[in-house]
């Protein structure tokens, strides 16, 4: 199967991998440090990881899949539409600078997250603003790592 960038392999290794990059943020999203006044977040890193190998395909599936605890945990199911947006579109935008690909990605991701948090889910601007503060540290954090991973890889 030919993604934006990738040849998708329907083998038993792709099969698998892709598996555990779907299941691994509902893992990573149960672990969240706070950091003067916001929280360092973890799933990022397998939906970028996921979007790397597999293009946008890829993120796509680890992004709404393995937001499905944190969207129940929280009672907030854009979280899956979201996370399923950042895998998507970086996964798009990736063609090797993994930095360039997530300023495009946050540059369309990050207005809509507040726009449907505030205006739908309701939630006051200080809040967001520290979603929003935590989301960008975190994602320029796990695209370095994800991209070490899939160097190794």
């Amino acid at each position: 199967m030919k993604t934006a960038n990738y040849e998708l392999k329907l083998d038993a290794k792709n099969i698998s991998m892709l598996i555990i990059l779907m299941a691994l943020p509902n893992v990573l999203g149960m672990i969240n440090i706070n950091v003067v006044g916001f929280k360092l977040h973890f799933f990022q890193y397998a939906i970028f990881l996921a979007a790397m190998m597999y293009g946008s395909v890829g993120g796509v599936m680890a992004g709404s899949v393995g937001s499905v605890y944190s969207a129940i945990a929280m009672g907030n199911p854009y979280i899956i539409l979201f996370n399923g947006l950042l895998g998507f579109l970086f996964g798009k935008f990736y063609k090797g600078n993994e930095y360039s690909a997530l300023a495009k990605t946050l540059a369309i991701q990050l207005p809509m997250i507040f726009l449907v948090d505030y205006f739908i889910i309701g939630l006051p601007v200080k809040v967001l603003t520290y979603l929003v503060i935590g989301l960008l540290v975190t994602d320029f954090i796990w695209v370095f790592g994800a991209k070490k991973t899939r160097d190794m890889l």
